[in-house]
């Protein structure tokens, strides 16, 4: 490994991964509006957006077919009911700055009201707002007493917006990315600042991970009934917090139509459009149905009138967080205070950056969560379980402080490799689950070959669609990229590519499957393998989750190598006046040229020093035949042309 270098930065660094992909449209301008210029919820035009990428989520034909199987079961199973099921919850508070209870950054008064209102809506507590004419639907919420690094903590996470990737200006691309919590085993909601009226957004079941969770713009989050919380307008008690779980658990808007299949739920009568305020005689907008269930928490109406989920909505609930969401259902995370402890040092890999074939730099977080200072600790830290490098750390962490620390110039085999860190402290840790963490990355140099271009076989397999693929130098610029395909005629279909690749260049190949099971082996026998020029196997694969990347070095050809594969070739021929040399490998140039006539003799020779080198001028040339010599290094080739 390379020489290492310590840095101390803010916690809010930014890590930039070595792909980029575009912010989505904008959720404002697809969304419904309220009469008041309000939008209530952006769940549809969200997961619309993502259901392209991820053709087998909630709102697929295969999703409906699978989650009825769970429901028929549900309903079948002799052993309905049982304890309630408990979701251990995180909050994500990115604040613009203010101070804590102030605008964006609400109090920690303010977000347990609002774990107080999910659980009076999905439990139908007495004597609560949520005790309506619906059912309980044994559901509970919880604040996760421990992170997913085995940290003590309150479930409430605080964020600087400022100082996440992009000033936090895509909540899906530089948000939530940067603060999710595992979403298999927490509900991630994130509050904060949202623009357009936008009150908030869920992601179906079976989406995306990376983005998985509820967003909340801060106004709406909590009850204007908890003492200390101060919320105003028609949508201050929590609902809409309500509504959007009830997305993230696989319900619909009631307001899908008058027609089947609706919402999905034969219990909620059809409903033409949303319903707003609080209406005296709930309207009928499906003539000859029943009335519109104004009090149900995935109409539109104002917080104050809702009270109630129907059996079928809590049954397809149920199904979801016994099908899709089932890991979240069984989470083993603790609902009760970890114990503290006198001498607690962690660490956690905050993110990974670099890619290249200069290796990457690691951002670790050295925290404390002892009840005394931490001083000094060492970090251990390998690749691929590999002989351990050390860092040394001094500072003064307080209790619950943290630092964050750099780890440059950590090279690994150009694949996909995985670093490992461990702490270790003066006194002796009380709490080992914290002590080491690992993450994996793409970088080093050992993928290096001395080649003018990549070549790519893709062969797709029974969903074509999922697959999409990029090319990207060092600078991360997008030379190639390709998908998704036709998923009607591209399926199990071959597909051959090339790029143009320069020396002393790195570049990274990443193939992507938007629903996450690779392209081999479970939906046909779809595969890849990038080649050089000539047919030396870089990588291949095919096997993987939703993306694998390969990062490739390419050497200056070797002298022996310059000639080989028509990498070096003349035109026109025949020629009228200027002769142009053509390298496959622009960057790499040949030393010089000499141009000899029929009888042996010599009559042009030249150095090359740049591209204006390569072209002859032959305007001075008699007709007749001509060989060009060009010459790199010991090995020479000489070519044939005619002068007209």
């Amino acid at each position: 490994m390379k020489k290492i270098t310590l840095t101390v930065i803010l916690l809010g660094l930014l890590c930039m991964p070595f792909n980029s992909h575009a912010q989505k449209p904008t959720l404002q301008n697809q969304s419904l509006q309220s009469p008041s210029g309000d939008i209530r919820c952006a769940s549809d035009a969200y997961n619309a957006m993502m259901l392209s990428e991820n053709p087998r989520m909630m709102g697929s034909d295969d999703f409906e077919t699978e989650i009825n199987i769970k429901i028929q079961e549900i309903l079948n199973s002799p052993n309905r009911g049982g304890g309630p099921i408990r979701l251990p919850v995180v909050v994500h508070v990115v604040h613009n700055g203010e101070g804590v209870g102030v605008g964006s950054n609400i109090s920690d008064l303010q977000v347990l009201s609002q774990i107080d209102v999910l659980n009076e809506d999905y439990r139908k507590i007495p004597g609560s707002r949520g005790f309506g004419a619906g059912v309980d639907t044994n559901i509970e919420f919880f604040l996760a007493k421990e992170d997913p690094y085995c940290n003590p903590t309150t479930g409430i996470v605080r964020y600087l917006r400022s100082s996440l990737p992009n000033g936090g200006a895509d909540i899906d691309g530089d948000i939530k990315p940067k603060t999710i919590w595992d979403p298999s085993r927490y509900l991630n909601m994130w509050v904060v600042q949202l623009g357009g009226g936008l009150l908030g957004y869920a992601t179906f079941p079976g989406g995306d991970p990376n983005v998985d969770g509820v967003v909340m713009g801060y106004q709406y989050f909590g009850s204007n009934d908890a003492p200390g919380v101060n919320l105003g307008g028609a949508y201050n008690l929590g609902r809409t917090t309500t509504h959007e779980v009830g997305h993230y658990l696989g319900l619909f808007h009631t307001f899908q139509g008058c027609g089947a299949p609706g919402d999905s739920v034969n219990d909620t009568p059809p409903q033409a459009q949303p319903n707003y305020g609080c209406p005296a005689v709930p309207p009928d907008t499906c003539p000859g149905g029943d009335d519109d269930l104004i009090e149900n928490y995935m109409d539109y109406s104002d917080d104050v009138c809702m009270d109630m989920f129907t059996a079928g909505q809590n049954v397809r609930m149920q199904a979801v967080l016994a099908g899709p969401r089932s890991s979240l259902a069984n989470s083993t995370v603790p609902d009760t205070d970890l114990p503290q402890m006198a001498d607690d040092g962690s660490v956690h890999i905050w993110c990974i950056e670099g890619g290249g074939c200069d290796g990457v730099t690691a951002t670790v977080r050295v925290g404390n969560f002892g009840t005394s200072n931490l001083t000094s600790a060492t970090i251990n830290y390998n690749v691929n379980g590999g002989a351990n490098e050390v860092l040394n750390w001094t500072g003064n962490l307080a209790p619950g402080q943290s630092e964050l620390v750099d780890i440059a110039g950590i090279s690994g085999t150009g694949g996909n490799d995985t670093l490992n860190v461990s702490i270790v402290i003066a006194n002796s840790d009380m709490r080992a689950c914290n002590n080491s963490d690992s993450d994996t990355f793409v970088g080093g140099s050992a993928n290096s070959f001395g080649t003018t271009q990549v070549h790519l076989e893709l062969i797709t397999d029974d969903f074509s669609n999922e697959t999409t693929w990029e090319f990207r130098d060092e600078n991360n610029t997008l030379i190639a990229s390709g998908g998704p395909y036709n998923g009607t005629t591209d399926d199990n279909t071959t597909f051959n590519e090339s790029f143009d690749v320069v020396a002393n260049m790195c570049y990274a190949f990443t193939i992507f499957d938007a629903y996450g099971d690779g392209i081999c082996c479970g939906f046909g026998n779809g595969s890849y393998q990038l080649t050089t020029d000539d047919d030396t196997v870089i990588a291949s694969g095919g096997n993987f989750g939703s993306s694998e990347t390969t990062v490739i070095a390419v050497d200056a050809l070797s002298v022996d190598e310059f000639f080989l594969n028509d990498n070096v070739s003349i035109f026109p021929n025949p020629v009228n006046s200027e002769l142009n040399i053509k390298l496959g490998n622009a960057n790499n140039l040949p030393d010089s040229f000499e141009v000899y006539n029929v009888l042996g003799q010599s009559v042009l020779q030249k150095s090359i020093a740049g591209d204006a080198d390569l072209s002859v001028n032959t305007s001075g040339f008699s007709n007749g035949v001509y060989f060009i010599k060009i010459a790199k290094g010991d090995a020479s080739l000489t070519l044939r042309f005619i002068k007209r």
